[in-house]
């Protein structure tokens, strides 16, 4: 009784472990291709690998590295600090000179930085006085933007948002960050004669 009593509780245990004796020795399909092979002599399965030798860390080899997806969708960016002067500092200082914008930018109170990666470059943008200073000479910088030359580039031809960039870490912020956000719309206006700009330099590398 005791006797029927265990065998009753193991039951469970007994059911789950009866998919165990097929892997044992091997699964079923193991199996089953061992005595095709060596019992009744049939043809082994294609294995157009089998003469390929490993390399001598035992580690097959790389398959072809594809492209990554940044590789892919990468931006073109500046070559220099002076490309980032010429082309990002050169729209606002049009924007300066003209005389609805220009009063609109001033009135803003605004110093900031841009500060790009790839290569290292930085410019400061002096709203009040109108006036653009290459490389960090000039006023302190109320805020600063930090992001690649190839998301500057991009974001002034309207391509990058920059709420998005910012919550992905491609543009950083620091300082003041409502002044900067507050900008955004006037910023919004200098795109079209960014991208005039390039075209007048016959610079369709950086036009997206």
């Amino acid at each position: 009784m005791v006797l029927e009593e265990i065998g009753r509780a193991n039951l469970p245990s007994q059911y789950l472990s009866t998919a165990l004796a097929g892997l044992a020795l091997g699964t079923d399909n193991i199996q089953r291709t061992i005595l095709s092979e060596r019992v009744l002599g049939l043809p082994r399965e294609p294995q157009p690998d089998r003469d390929t030798p490993f390399p001598s860390s035992g580690v097959p080899p790389d398959p072809v590295r594809q492209p990554s997806r940044r590789e892919i969708t990468a931006m073109p960016g500046y070559a220099s600090e002076d490309e980032l002067y010429k082309y990002v500092g050169g729209i606002f200082e049009k924007g300066f000179a003209d005389p609805e914008l220009g009063d609109k930018m001033a009135a803003t109170g605004l110093v900031f930085q841009v500060k790009c990666t790839e290569p290292a470059s930085s410019l400061i943008i002096d709203m009040p006085n109108r006036k653009v200073h290459q490389g960090t000479g000039g006023p302190e910088p109320q805020a600063a933007l930090l992001m690649s030359t190839e998301t500057s580039n991009g974001y002034w031809q309207g391509k990058v948002n920059l709420p998005f960039a910012m919550a992905r870490g491609k543009v950083k912020v620091e300082g003041n960050v409502a002044k900067l956000l507050a900008l955004s719309p006037l910023g919004k206006t200098l795109f079209p004669q960014y991208i005039d700009m390039l075209r007048a330099d016959g610079r369709e590398d950086l036009i997206l």
